[in-house]
Parts: C-alpha cells; sequence; structure tokens
C-alpha cells in the first residue's frame, strides 16, 4: 500500500509552478478599508494539514481542478463542526472564510487552486452580508473563467513595485469579485439578460471597463458583427453600447468615491476615462451632481447612520 507524505503548513507540497505573494500592506491600501495581505495560484501534490490561527482577515479559495481519485478537503473552524467536500462531486468550488476564529484544513491529492487573503472594515461589513453568522461558506459555480481572470490579474498586479495606482487598480478588482458573489455565483452577470452575446459582452465590459474598449473589439471577441451585437444590446436593454460601458465606469467610480480619499482625477483615470472634466460631466449629466459633492452627500449620509 502506497505511504502518503503529511506536510504541515504551506510549502513543501505546493508544485515548483506554484505562485505565492506576500503583500506588503501600504498606507494608502489601507486607507481603502478593504486590502490584500497574501494570494497565490498552488499546484498541490500530497497531503497537507493547514493550521491557521485566528486572525482578523477573511479568505476566499477557489479550487478550479482536481485529481477526482482525491477523497475530499476537509475545514474544521475553532468550535465548529467538521466541513468536508468530496473532490469527485464539488469539482470547481469557491470557499469563503472568517480566520477570526482560526481553523485546520485537511486535504490531500492533486488540485488546482487560487487563494485570496484580506482585510480591513469594509472587508468585514462585505463577509458580513455574504457568511451571515456562519464561519464559511461554500458556492458551487460554471463557469469559472471570469473568476480565474481576475485571480490572475491581481497575482500580476502585486508582483509589481507598491504604487496608489497599483492599490486602487487592487481594491476595484476585489470588489467586483465580492460583488458578483454578492449577487450569487451562480448567475452568470448581474443583468438578467437572456441573450447569452449580451450576458458574455457585459462579462467582458466589468472585466476590461479599465482599458479603451470598442464594440468591434468586443464583438470580434464573440465573433459576430458589431451590428449585430450593437442590436442585440440595444433590443435587451435600450441602450447603445457607449452607454452601458459608461454606467459600468460610473458604478465603479460612485464605489470609489464613497469609499476612497482617492481625487476625482485618479479616480477617471482607474475608471477608464481619458479625461477627468469628461468624467465629470458624465457623472453630473447621470447623478444631478458632481463627483465630490456626491462623496460629500454619501459621506454624510454614513456618518449618520453610525
Amino acid at each position: 500500500m502506497e505511504q502518503r507524505v503529511r506536510h504541515e503548513w504551506h510549502f513543501d507540497y505546493l508544485d515548483p509552478s506554484s505562485q505565492w505573494v506576500f503583500v506588503n500592506v501600504t498606507p494608502f491600501a489601507r486607507s481603502l478599508g478593504l486590502y490584500i495581505t497574501e494570494l497565490g495560484h498552488f499546484f498541490q501534490d500530497g497531503e497537507c494539514i493547514t493550521n491557521r490561527k485566528p486572525e482578523n482577515t477573511f479568505s476566499l479559495n477557489m479550487r478550479v481542478r482536481s485529481d477526482d481519485t482525491a477523497p475530499q478537503t476537509t475545514i474544521r473552524f475553532t468550535g465548529g463542526e467538521p466541513m468536508t467536500m468530496p473532490h469527485g462531486e464539488a469539482r470547481d468550488y469557491l470557499l469563503i472564510t472568517d480566520n477570526r476564529t482560526g481553523y485546520v484544513t485537511e486535504q490531500y491529492g492533486k488540485n488546482e487552486g487560487y487563494f485570496i487573503q484580506f482585510a480591513g472594515p469594509l472587508a468585514e461589513k462585505y463577509c458580513q452580508v455574504l457568511l451571515g453568522d456562519e464561519p464559511c461558506r461554500l458556492i458551487f459555480f460554471r463557469p469559472y473563467t471570469r473568476y480565474v481572470k481576475t485571480f490572475d490579474e491581481l497575482l500580476f498586479l502585486f508582483r509589481q513595485p507598491p504604487s496608489d495606482r497599483r492599490d486602487a487598480y487592487a481594491n476595484m478588482l476585489l470588489i467586483s469579485l465580492l460583488r458578483r458573489l454578492l449577487l450569487g455565483a451562480e448567475i452568470d452577470t448581474p443583468l438578467r439578460v437572456l441573450n447569452p452575446y449580451v450576458q458574455r459582452a457585459y462579462e467582458i465590459l466589468e472585466q476590461r471597463f479599465m482599458q479603451p474598449l470598442r464594440m468591434k473589439d468586443v464583438a470580434a471577441s464573440l465573433h459576430i458583427s458589431p451590428a449585430y451585437l450593437s442590436r442585440l444590446i440595444h433590443q435587451e436593454t435600450g441602450a447603445s453600447f457607449a452607454d452601458c460601458l459608461t454606467i459600468i465606469r460610473l458604478n465603479h467610480a460612485k464605489q470609489m468615491l464613497q469609499i476612497t480619499d482617492i481625487p476625482v482625477e485618479d479616480i477617471a483615470m482607474a475608471c477608464g476615462f481619458s479625461h477627468a472634466s469628461h468624467f465629470i460631466r458624465l457623472f453630473h449629466a447621470k447623478e444631478g451632481l458632481t463627483p465630490l459633492r456626491y462623496r460629500k452627500l454619501r459621506r454624510q449620509e454614513q456618518e449618520e447612520t453610525t
């Protein structure tokens, strides 16, 4: 009978192709209220016991592929019942965990997964909604490509030198990921549209809203003509491609205005607007007030409710 080798903690059971980043959190990142402390892309092979001590963080653990012959992964929270995830039955899942009580995991076999650990006052608020009174939540999802793209982008970012721009972009990506989970992991897009081309187009807009985007490029990625995509979007939403992209960008800008002190000019650039003046004009047309006035009013509302 084959003898399994048991590994303690993180490193010696990981394939050399695994990536692991421990983030040196900057003061600017902390000021955003939601920041990443650790993340990685892991190829695991072997038996591992992980004992994580209590800490004021939360985690997203995504397993995207596995060896179906591997029996199971078990997670046991301090003072709680063990939670078992059979690999063959739960092929793709994302586990959200509250690390404030600590936990022990036991797993073995071949797995590929992603891990993000994050913290901050906003992390507590998001996870309070996602978890309620439970220490973790298991979500099954398909397809997982959107989530993988976000994880890969975050890994790329944190291999770059620290900067306010890097941390602001990472904050937005994490918020976008949490928002998708809040809306429901089994929903492929936040919009309740029926046409799959429009669904996929909105996914692309959400993933790449901070970049220059043209309808012909989105249409090309869907292997349809720009005119056909334009007609489908209008039929489903009553809006044009440009209007939909602007709304997505403005929604992300509103989130940043509410939870950060980033200057309006930097928010405009981070959200894909070429000029701050253009952003301010569009924002005023949609919201009826300037970005700075919007930030002030939202801060006042938050203070009144706390």
